[in-house]
């Protein structure tokens, strides 16, 4: 919560460079600390030695059997588009032009990191109360919301270092309330010992999509503009959340079942 608004300061005190060499370091402490953890497999690989290429291919074969997992990859990576899109642009726009400075795109993040705690706290009441798939879609359409009002963010600087901010706390509140009963779900209907294999196999179904987001994002903005594109990535955000509510198997999962058994 406190990191955004951290390295808005550092960059506007120091400069970009020092900011990102001190997150460099923190990755580095964050390396080290994991080589320090412990892990124990108990759960018997029948077909362990098998061979990297038939152990991708039971990954595959699982995500594209099983309904609700192949609903989650194909939400996830077209969010994953969407989402860096965005990514691309955002920076620009709030730089170039509504005129932020550092420190105040860093407050704006800040509040983003608020939503995130919040999140982080209400999903498992919500999904309680209204069930795991609803609320996987709704988390989406919140962040649909979150891209639409970026682009309509405009005014003096504390208006739109304000507006930035609830924009990105409406975004990542969504995010992560999306992001955490999506591995739930998918985590609950795999089977224990290809948990890893479905794991690598959605990882790459969904974010081998974000570079090309990326790099439409760019080209689009090139030809309508920062903001034109923004509020593009909002209108298909609310595009792909229709298609949730519609067509996905996802939304008919109230509860999380038991655990997956082959």
């Amino acid at each position: 919560m406190i990191g955004p608004g951290l390295a808005g300061g550092l960059i506007h005190a120091l400069t970009a460079p020092f900011a990102i060499a001190l997150d460099a370091i923190t990755f580095l402490v964050s390396a080290l600390m994991l080589r320090r953890i412990v892990a124990r497999n108990d759960v018997p690989n029948p077909s362990a030695g098998a061979g990297i290429w038939i152990e991708i291919g039971e990954g595959l074969k699982l995500v594209w059997q099983n309904r609700t997992l192949w609903g989650l990859a194909w939400l996830a990576g077209t969010w994953q588009f969407l989402h860096h899109m965005q990514i691309a642009v955002l920076i620009l726009f709030a730089t170039r032009e509504i005129g932020l400075s550092a420190g105040a795109i860093g407050v704006a993040y800040a509040f983003g990191g608020l939503g995130c705690v919040l999140a982080s706290m209400s999903a498992q009441r919500l999904s309680a109360r209204f069930g795991i798939g609803p609320v996987i879609v709704h988390g989406l359409i919140l962040t649909a919301f979150g891209w639409q009002a970026f682009g309509l963010i405009g005014g003096p600087g504390w208006v739109a270092t304000l507006a930035l901010g609830g924009a990105m706390l409406v975004f990542d509140f969504g995010a992560v309330l999306y992001g955490i009963n999506y591995l739930a779900l998918r985590q609950a209907i795999t089977p224990d010992r290809l948990l890893g294999r479905m794991t690598a196999t959605m990882r790459f179904l969904t974010v081998t999509s974000a570079p090309l987001g990326s790099l439409v994002g760019g080209a689009l903005a090139t030809a309508i503009g920062l903001r034109g594109t923004l509020l593009t990535v909002g209108i298909l955000g609310l595009v792909l959340s229709g298609a949730a509510v519609l067509w996905s198997p996802v939304r008919r999962h109230h509860t999380l079942p038991a655990p997956a058994a082959e």
